[in-house]
């Protein structure tokens, strides 16, 4: 017989003549989760909605509250997954069943946690004003059938779960409004003024201090080095209070791109709160440390004769062009050197040795090289 009641209650509904119409806050008025399933963007975050067990859907209106029917044949609940943690949610909630022996429930859980409701809201001039049951559920009044609007959940949270426990009877179910509170956040980053760098590893990146950030009096601004493009806050490298970051081989490898911005948020132990609802990101810089050049030599000669002459290849690791000295040494002398600008990766040389040179082993040796970014010494 709960169809029949449940047609009798909308029937209710609209025949009521004096409709007080409630608002969420302003905070989240206009943010009104409007799907019973799949993904939509509702105010600051998308929402996904998906539910178990016995719902419906319901068309919202002035004591008409909805979309979510939860209950109305046995245990139900919906759960709504929000794509970034938000500040909390308003709920209205219509038609809890609290008389004739049938008595039902309003459970809130948040994270995967039971969340205790310490304020039944405000009436709606429609059904009676609904009230707390220990340990923190709504229920109607006792004898009666109970609303209430602007039953605010606190956050930041991930994950909303809305759930009908039958306590006794067969309860037709209650209908929910769901309105998503997004934080009015003031808090600026700014912009950091830079190109993309690739420089030597052994130097430190300096880049300019942010422009036209704002912080609250909560606020702090630091800069991050990372490695995941998009993954900010699980690939931090390095955090810092000024914008200088210097190559770290332990856990960098040179010639990869790296990123840095600089992050807003609410100051969490002297860094930044990376899971601030109003954390802000400033635009992001690439930059490359590169290696250092190398230069091998190579030669099918094995004996050589004062006087005589022969080619050496010469082959480069790095960023053309390469500055590179080279010199001959026979034992402990040097009897010739040989060098210029190479704008390949490889080349080869001819060098002589003297005719007076002394007899003895012919070693070719590097005195100086460098590429487009590094000086080695």
């Amino acid at each position: 017989m709960t169809q029949p009641r449940f047609i009798h209650l909308l029937a209710a509904y609209f025949s009521f003549v004096v409709i007080q119409v409630g608002t969420a806050t302003a905070q989240c008025a206009g943010n009104r989760v409007l799907h019973t399933s799949g993904t939509q963007q509702v105010g600051c975050v998308d929402v996904t909605v998906t539910s178990d067990g016995s719902i419906g859907s319901l068309t919202p209106a002035p004591c008409f509250y909805g979309p979510f029917l939860i209950g109305p044949s046995d245990n139900g609940s919906y759960t709504l997954s929000f794509s970034a943690p938000i500040q909390g949610v308003m709920l209205d909630v219509q038609t809890l069943d609290n008389h004739n022996g049938e008595t039902e429930e309003m459970l809130v859980d948040v994270d995967g946690s039971f969340y205790p409701i310490t304020s039944p809201g405000t009436g709606d001039g429609c059904w009676g004003a609904a009230i707390v049951w220990p340990p923190g559920t709504i229920r109607g009044p006792v004898g009666g059938v109970g609303s209430a609007r602007d039953i605010y959940i606190s956050g930041p949270i991930n994950t909303l779960k809305i759930t009908n426990n039958w306590v006794s009877g067969s309860p037709v179910g209650f209908s929910v409004s769901v309105y998503v509170c997004c934080t009015s956040c003031e808090t600026e980053a700014g912009q950091i003024n830079a190109d993309p760098i690739e420089i030597c590893l052994t130097e430190p990146v300096v880049l300019p201090p942010t422009v036209q950030s704002f912080l609250e009096p909560d606020d702090l601004l630091q800069y991050v080095l990372y490695s995941g493009l998009n993954n900010l806050p699980n690939s931090i490298l390095a955090t810092s209070d000024t914008p200088q970051f210097s190559f770290d081989p332990a856990i960098m490898v040179a010639g990869t791109p790296y990123y840095i911005a600089a992050i807003a948020g609410n100051n969490l132990g002297g860094n930044v709160d990376l899971n601030d609802p109003c954390l802000d990101v400033s635009n992001v810089i690439e930059v490359t440390w590169m290696p250092m050049p190398v230069v091998t030599f190579f030669s099918a000669e094995t004996c050589l004769n004062p006087g005589d002459c022969y080619s050496i290849d010469i082959n480069f690791l790095g960023t053309p062009p390469f500055q590179f000295t080279g010199q001959v040494v026979i034992g402990n002398t040097v009897v010739s050197t040989f060098g210029g600008t190479y704008t390949t990766m490889s080349t080869a040389q001819i060098v002589c040795v003297p005719a007076n040179a002394p007899l003895g082993p012919i070693t070719i040796e590097e005195v100086s090289l460098s590429d487009a970014f590094c000086i080695c010494n």
